[in-house]
């Protein structure tokens, strides 16, 4: 049977080599921090205080297993307990053609100019699927329901439990950055993923997260594209 169009440019059947990103307009943009000029690092506490100025944004803590701990913490404030996390989720929008949706950063965020796929923070008293429609609606203006989101794991960082989740793009979407979050996006094949990541094009954080995340997600896409495949019509 002749390898469906998402499994074609997942390269989950050729074994292709990883070259480079191209086809990823924009990357020339990309600047890694050590190669920066002191003027154009974009600096933690600069860029929470710039943002905590517009909005006043708390998160729910949590143990490493994810459980509450029953405490908030304000962004960029001081004090953070030790052993405590908090929880950030990311989207992996994909269409039935096997292309993913990678936003680009904004000049004024850390890691400006990097790549990734959309996410944030989860606020104070916001469950993870909730947060991360809410952040893909606000980065991408693409709308989806918790329910249709599907987990793929989990990858532990110094503070912070990243969750990674993929859904189908819905039907009549179209994608819209806001130009505060988000400089650009672009529509990319999954093999191309793991190429820009090794080129040094996508955000600094990326490398170990899909190090950790990539071979589900791209396990838990193709199981939904077998899935439809198989589905009488």
């Amino acid at each position: 049977m002749p390898a469906s169009p998402l499994r074609r440019l997942a390269g989950v059947e050729r074994g292709s080599r990883l070259t480079g990103g191209e086809s990823l307009p924009g990357a020339k943009l990309y600047v890694p921090i050590a190669d920066r000029q002191p003027d154009t690092v974009c600096r933690r506490s600069a860029c929470w205080w710039s943002y905590a100025g517009r909005v006043d944004e708390w998160w729910d803590l949590v143990d490493a297993a994810g459980a509450p701990t029953g405490e908030t913490v304000r962004r960029g404030g001081a004090g953070w307990p030790g052993g405590a996390f908090h929880l950030v989720v990311t989207v992996c929008v994909y269409r039935v053609d096997g292309t993913v949706l990678l936003t680009q950063r904004a000049p004024t965020k850390e890691f400006a100019f990097g790549w990734e796929f959309p996410g944030g923070s989860a606020l104070a008293g916001e469950a993870g699927p909730a947060a991360a429609c809410r952040e893909l609606l606000e980065e991408a203006n693409v709308t989806v329901e918790p329910q249709a989101l599907c987990h793929v794991g989990r990858f532990t960082e110094n503070k912070a439990l990243v969750d990674l989740f993929v859904v189908q793009e819905p039907s009549g979407s179209q994608v819209r950055a806001d130009p505060a979050e988000v400089m650009d996006w672009r529509w990319v094949s999954m093999s191309e993923v793991i190429a820009l990541c090794q080129s040094g094009v996508m955000a600094d954080p990326w490398g170990p997260r899909l190090d950790a995340l990539w071979p589900a997600a791209v396990a838990s896409i193709l199981a939904a594209d077998d899935q439809r495949n198989n589905t009488p019509r």
